[in-house]
């Protein structure tokens, strides 16, 4: 985080059934890898994962809540979350969920298939759009207690050579200009809400000589 916090924060996963994010990602694979290596990019497969950073002294119901009522869509997507360290940031292992969506939907399909992971968030002080929405409507359905979000993105790969993770995530994961990325598990940047409160001054213009 940008700030030590004592908060907990909670790391949410939500995976989609839809294929056309992954599909258009790997169809650009062919054109930012040299002939000679094209054949490393052959059957691979792609998870990609949306990924919610959650700060706050949060109860499982509220987790839930905003799972269901504000980021998952429960046709198409569905959603695991476990709870982080507030000062490292580290998995806790007593709240491991039992099935991480994404790891293991592609790691049980091929077991013998290397996987690589790429996670991508925003640098820190860019303007967090969704995390934003995402706060300001937790707070109309009083969840109060959520203090702040980040978002990111986790690319689960298998069957891609490791050693092209990193040309990869930059040509076709990553706008350099906002965003940053690492191999596994990315750390959040939190941009809390000013607790300033302002009052502007009204000034009446027609009672002005």
């Amino acid at each position: 985080m940008s700030e030590q916090s004592a908060l907990p924060v909670f790391r949410l996963e939500e995976t989609s059934s839809l294929p056309m994010r992954a599909q258009g990602i790997l169809a650009q694979l062919p054109t930012i890898i040299d002939p000679e290596n094209r054949d490393k990019i052959k059957d691979v497969e792609l998870q990609v994962i949306d990924v919610y950073f959650l700060e706050g002294q949060l109860t499982s119901e509220n987790i839930t809540t905003l799972a269901e009522s504000l980021i998952c869509d429960p046709v198409t997507e569905c959603y695991s979350w476990r709870t982080l360290s507030p000062l490292d940031h580290n998995l806790l292992p007593q709240s491991r969920p039992e099935l991480t969506l994404g790891r293991d939907m592609l790691m049980g399909r091929n077991p013998g298939k290397e996987v690589g992971v790429v996670e991508v968030a925003l640098w820190p002080g860019v303007t967090d759009n969704t995390a934003s929405e995402l706060l300001r409507a937790a707070h109309r359905l009083g969840i109060t207690a959520l203090s702040a979000v980040a978002t990111g993105q986790r690319y689960v790969f298998q069957g891609l050579a490791p050693g092209i993770l990193h040309q990869v995530a930059r040509a076709l994961l990553v706008n350099h200009t906002i965003q940053r990325y690492a191999l596994g598990e990315i750390q959040p940047e939190f941009i809390h809400p000013s607790m300033v409160s302002f009052n502007p001054e009204v000034i009446h213009l027609l009672d002005l000589d």
